[in-house]
């Protein structure tokens, strides 16, 4: 698409703002150009096309044309997460965060150091670019 990208995904979340999405292995089956996507949807996998050097997103945050800061641009505010949804995820990640804090002898050992290979993380569009998110799509 542009310059060393490789694949990439450029989405317009308004009339102002952009994101793009390059060095993508592929994209989801039902991307295409011109495709509408709603938050959530996985419009590509990570990769290594283009000028990459090794898997990873390559992400832009452009308002009006212009590369913004994706970590400084002031977003409008988001609902709170519902309780259940805050429970949910805090089962989920504990496991995961328990061994992060844990010497690597201990996160091997308790089976959660398994590498995932970089074509079955899929990202999402989503109206916040800040909150853009992988998951392994085992756990789905």
């Amino acid at each position: 698409m542009r310059g060393g990208y490789g694949n990439a995904i450029l989405l317009s979340h308004s009339n102002e703002i952009q994101t793009l999405y390059g060095h993508m292995s592929r994209f989801a089956r039902d991307i295409h150009l011109g495709s509408h996507v709603q938050q959530g949807a996985v419009i590509g996998y990570v990769g290594m096309t283009g000028l990459a050097t090794g898997p990873h997103l390559h992400y832009e945050y452009l308002m009006n044309g212009v590369h913004k800061d994706p970590q400084t641009v002031k977003l409008p505010g988001a609902d709170p997460l519902r309780v259940d949804a805050m429970d949910r995820f805090h089962a989920q990640t504990a496991a995961w965060l328990d061994a992060l804090a844990a010497p690597q002898t201990q996160v091997r050992q308790a089976g959660l150091a398994a590498p995932v290979p970089a074509a079955s993380v899929p990202f999402f569009a989503t109206d916040e670019p800040r909150f853009l998110g992988a998951r392994r799509t085992s756990l789905d």
